[in-house]
Order: structure tokens, then C-alpha cells, then sequence
């Protein structure tokens, strides 16, 4: 039988899950330290954040799951931290990345999948590494001065708006390159084919500043449309197989 323990509306130090059964959060929730996932006896153990916030202040890696699950596909998950945090790889409905200071960074412990929203704020990079992100029928709200970055695969619903910048770094194989609305793109990491930026079928626009170095990148292979469509941009010398430029 199930153990259904009701996590209520409060601030923790550190917060541990023990001895299976679901956790469920009744209320709003903010841990200042880690939230502790550690299964005893072989039973299951789930965090369930139904619908509520749970808000993250830890340092380092603020989620620890040693053994259990951690269900967040509903209510949203707040990382919040000046400094360095690790977002821990799961399913999210919505996915929140704060802080107050000018810069900071949070960075993708696994593959993360946002159904709902997500938001990164203002001098904010939030960094997936070589993990897949999956936003596929997600709001993506970037801050102008927010950095989403990705080394890994990128799956997004065509015609997805990003704010702020993007920065697509894969060194070591082909990376594709979704058709979606950037703001500023930016292509790095890898040289020749090596780290080859693949355009996908579709159009692929950029309204701010498109930026591209090291590896080469591949307009073609998929028969993609580039589009600018800024006020003020400059075009790069580029084979495109479509170019599109409108005003802003």
C-alpha cells in the first residue's frame, strides 16, 4: 500500500523522501539546501508536485535521487540561485530558471523534457551540455539577455519563438539546427565537418544577430529556408538553399 504523505506549504533546509510510497506536494514549497530522494525496503518511491511550485535555493545539485522518482510534470520547478546550480534531468511541466544577481549559471544534469513552459531569466545561461532537450508543444520564454546553449539533440515544434540567444556548440558530430523563430543564433564548436550544423526542413529565422564560427554548417541536405527578418542585420556569405530577408 501507498504511503501518501502531504509535503505542505513551507520553507526547508533540507528535505528528504524515505521509505517509499508518493510525496505529495499540497502547497507551495521552497527548499533552501537539497531535496533528498532516498528509497529504504525496495519499495517505490515518487515525488508528485500536483500542480504546485517547488522552489529550489541549493547550490550544486539541489535535487539528490539516489533511488525514486521524481515526477514533475505538473506545477512548476523553480531554480533559484545566484550561483551555479544543476538542473536535475527529469520531465517538467513548467521549468523556471531565476536569480538576482547579473550572471549566473544553471546547468542540465541529464535530458530535460519542458511540456508546458519554460523560462530562463535575465543573465541567466542555461546550459544542456550534451544532454537532449525536448521543448516539442512548450513556450520557451528567454530573457534578452538570457542564453540557452546545447551541445546535445534540440527537438522543438516548428515555428517556436526563442527570445534572447541561442548557442547550438556540438564539437565532435553533426548538430541539427531546429526550424524555428530565434532571436540571436549563434553556431560554434567543431571544425570542418566535424561538429557540422545541419539545418532542418523548414524555416529557420533570426531577428537579432546570427552568428557563425568554426565547424561548417549545411543549408541543403534538408532543404531548409533561412530567414532574416530584423530591422537592422547584416547578411552572412553563407550557400543558403532559401534566404528569405524582410523587415522587422
Amino acid at each position: 500500500q501507498s504511503i501518501i504523505a502531504n509535503i505542505k506549504n513551507s520553507k526547508y533546509g533540507s528535505l528528504a523522501g524515505k521509505r517509499g510510497g508518493t510525496k505529495t506536494i499540497n502547497a507551495n514549497v521552497t527548499v533552501q539546501n537539497t531535496l533528498t530522494l532516498d528509497e529504504t525496503g525496495g519499495a517505490s518511491l515518487v515525488v508528485d508536485l500536483n500542480g504546485k511550485t517547488l522552489t529550489l535555493n541549493g547550490s550544486g545539485s539541489p535535487i539528490s535521487v539516489s533511488s525514486g522518482t521524481f515526477t514533475a510534470t505538473s506545477g512548476t520547478t523553480v531554480y533559484n540561485l545566484d550561483g551555479s546550480q544543476n538542473v536535475y534531468g527529469t520531465t517538467y511541466q513548467n521549468l523556471t530558471m531565476t536569480a538576482s544577481a547579473t550572471t549566473a549559471t544553471k546547468t542540465a544534469s541529464g535530458a530535460i523534457t519542458v511540456s508546458g513552459i519554460l523560462t530562463n531569466g535575465a543573465g541567466i545561461t542555461l546550459d544542456f551540455g550534451s544532454n537532449t532537450f525536448t521543448g516539442t508543444g512548450a513556450t520557451i520564454t528567454n530573457a534578452s539577455t538570457g542564453t540557452l546553449q546545447s551541445g546535445g539533440v534540440v527537438s522543438l515544434t516548428g515555428g517556436t519563438s526563442i527570445g534572447g540567444t541561442f548557442v547550438f556548440n556540438r564539437a565532435t558530430t553533426t548538430q541539427a539546427i531546429p526550424a524555428v523563430e530565434f532571436t540571436n543564433l549563434t553556431l560554434s564548436g567543431g571544425t570542418g565537418a566535424t561538429g557540422k550544423k545541419v539545418f532542418q526542413s523548414g524555416t529557420t529565422s533570426a531577428s537579432g544577430t546570427y552568428s557563425v564560427a568554426d565547424a561548417d554548417r549545411d543549408y541543403t541536405t534538408s532543404t531548409s529556408t533561412f530567414r532574416y527578418n530584423g530591422t537592422t542585420q547584416s547578411i552572412l556569405a553563407e550557400s543558403y538553399h532559401h534566404l528569405i530577408a524582410v523587415g522587422g
